[in-house]
């Protein structure tokens, strides 16, 4: 892969401790590999090509707070435009039989575009002898909590209908539009981190809580291309799946499920989804 890589950028000091900034930037990437659906006869195949490029542009807003009061925060706001040819391509009938010639670029959207990305950290810390007093002491000196927020848009996507997207032997997919010219949810999450160091002699002790996805978000990382939803192929509520919902009402094995729960059960994948809500407590020695 070839890359080039332009910024160009201003940055303005506030005052002694706050700065703002924004850059804009184009990106070149050439001899990017492709993987291409060959049509053939008697069967079709994949093979791989290093003819994809792609070209991203954009600016990005950068907000910067140096640690004041206890108080550091830095955020930055990037929109950008991804084009170009990767990934999955297609080439005519019999192509490599026939050699009609180059494949015209075909210049479209690509899977890790995200249009808008947020970022903010917020950093809240007590140094010691810092923070409310209780008598002699310092109950909060060196704590700090951590927050970082991440939002963006969702990776584009190609409507595709898969059938009833799950099981196997559904028959040939069709897609609906352009590729990935549909776009999954956006995501938003939030990380907090909290510590308290300990002197211990010549060592210290840092006893730490850490929450990923304190709000339990359930943020998509992979959808079904028939429904642009992570949890739900739609198939059901389309006549082929009414009358397979029909057929599948009662119960038929030892599962105790019927038909339809044990649709649900395989179309809510937790692999669609980013990390569920997580708390870890930790301690680490400092030498």
């Amino acid at each position: 892969m070839e890359s080039t890589q332009y910024e160009a950028g201003v940055q303005h000091q506030l005052s002694d401790h706050v700065s703002i900034g924004c850059v804009g930037f184009y990106k070149d990437m050439e001899n990017l590999i492709t993987v291409l659906d060959q049509i053939a006869y008697p069967h079709d195949y994949t093979t791989l090509s290093s003819d994809g490029f792609a070209t991203a542009k954009g600016v990005e807003f950068e907000f910067d707070l140096r640690r004041t009061n206890g108080i550091a925060a830095h955020l930055t706001y990037s929109i950008q435009q991804v084009e170009g040819r990767g990934e999955w391509a297609y080439k005519t009938p019999n192509h490599a039989w026939q050699d009609p010639g180059p494949l015209p670029p075909e210049v479209r959207r690509l899977a890790y575009e995200q249009p808008h990305e947020f970022t903010a950290s917020v950093d809240l810390r007590a140094d010691a002898g810092a923070g409310p007093r209780l008598g002699s002491a310092y109950p909060l000196e060196r704590t700090g909590v951590d927050v970082v927020v991440m939002a963006a848009s969702g990776f584009p996507y190609t409507p595709i209908d898969l059938g009833d997207g799950i099981m196997v032997g559904t028959g040939n997919p069709v897609a609906f539009d352009q590729t990935y010219s549909a776009r999954a949810p956006s995501t938003l999450r939030m990380d907090l981190k909290a510590n308290k160091m300990i002197p211990l002699g010549g060592t210290t002790l840092d006893l730490y809580l850490w929450v990923l996805n304190v709000l339990d978000r359930d943020n998509a990382v992979e959808v079904y291309t028939s429904s642009g939803l992570p949890g739900e192929t739609g198939w059901l509520e389309t006549p082929s799946g009414r009358e397979w919902l029909e057929e599948n009402l009662g119960v038929t094995d030892v599962s105790g499920l019927t038909g339809v729960e044990k649709y649900h059960l395989r179309e809510d994948d937790p692999n669609n989804f980013d990390t569920p809500r997580q708390i870890r407590f930790g301690a680490r020695l400092l030498f």
